[in-house]
């Protein structure tokens, strides 16, 4: 990727960058509701009084570097992909009530798992596998 390489700067100067750079992203302040206007004038205010003396690593990336990875992002956020239908399975009533009847949950009318089982036949990721599951856990 790039090289890409951390600076430390005042929380206080990283704030205005924030700030003016989600702004231009929604074309101005105009765009804000007034309620968050505020919100975002009493965050800046607070952070310009208790940031100064407070620093944060950052993404040091020249302006052309920046501006190529906004064209990136832009190129990536156009990339349609079509998925797949899926369709439902019809499920199968039966009396719910049988659980309390039989002794164990193989005997019931319907399909049952025990809970690893499940996990290795129909959850991801694979590493579920690993745990050890109850058997006494039933799907």
């Amino acid at each position: 990727f790039y090289n890409i390489s951390f600076i430390q700067r005042p929380v206080a100067e990283m704030m205005i960058h924030i700030k003016h750079y989600y702004l231009k992203r929604m074309s101005g302040k105009s765009q804000l509701m007034d309620c968050f206007k505020s919100y975002v004038e009493r965050i800046n205010n607070q952070v310009q009084v208790f940031g100064l003396d407070f620093k944060c690593a950052t993404v040091g990336q020249d302006e052309e570097c920046e501006r190529e990875l906004e064209r990136e992002e832009e190129r990536e956020e156009e990339i349609e992909i079509e998925v797949p239908q899926v369709y439902a399975v019809s499920e199968k009533d039966w009396n719910y009530a049988d659980i309390f009847f039989h002794s164990k949950p193989m005997l019931l009318p319907t399909k049952v798992h025990e809970l690893p089982e499940f996990v290795i036949n129909y959850l991801t990721p694979s590493t579920l596998k690993q745990i050890s599951w109850s058997k006494n856990i039933y799907c």
